[in-house]
C-alpha cells in the first residue's frame, strides 16, 4: 500500500491535466550514484498491477516490480520557495545519495 498526501494528488492532477493523460506511472530506473531514482511518467492507461485513484478522472499506477521496494511508503509534495518536489518516504529505503535523487534497498 502506498499513502499519497493531498498535496501531491493535486501536484499530480495538475501534471496530468497538461498532459492529457488519465495515470502517471510510479516505476524505478537504475540511475544515480545509489543505484535507482524514482521516475513519473504519464502514461495512456489507468490499469495496471497497483492503482490508486487521485480523483475521478486521473490515477497513480505502479506495477509489481516496483511495488516490491515501494511498499508502505508516502508520497510527498515537498516545498522550497518555488520549487516543488515529488518525494516518496520509503521504509524500504537502505542509502540516499546526498540529493535525494537515488535510493538503494534493504
Amino acid at each position: 500500500m502506498i499513502t499519497i498526501t493531498e498535496q501531491a494528488k493535486k501536484h499530480l492532477i495538475a501534471m496530468l491535466e497538461k498532459t492529457g493523460r488519465p495515470a502517471v506511472e510510479l516505476s524505478l530506473t537504475e540511475q544515480g550514484c545509489n543505484g535507482f531514482k524514482y521516475t513519473w511518467t504519464p502514461v495512456t492507461t489507468n490499469f495496471g498491477d497497483h492503482v490508486y485513484a487521485l480523483d475521478d478522472d486521473y490515477s497513480l499506477v505502479v506495477n509489481d516490480q516496483t511495488m516490491n521496494h515501494v511498499k508502505g511508503s508516502d508520497i510527498i509534495l515537498e516545498i522550497t520557495g518555488f520549487d516543488k518536489r515529488l518525494t516518496v518516504s520509503n521504509p524500504n529505503v537502505d542509502g540516499q545519495c546526498g540529493c535525494g535523487e537515488s535510493v538503494n534497498f534493504k
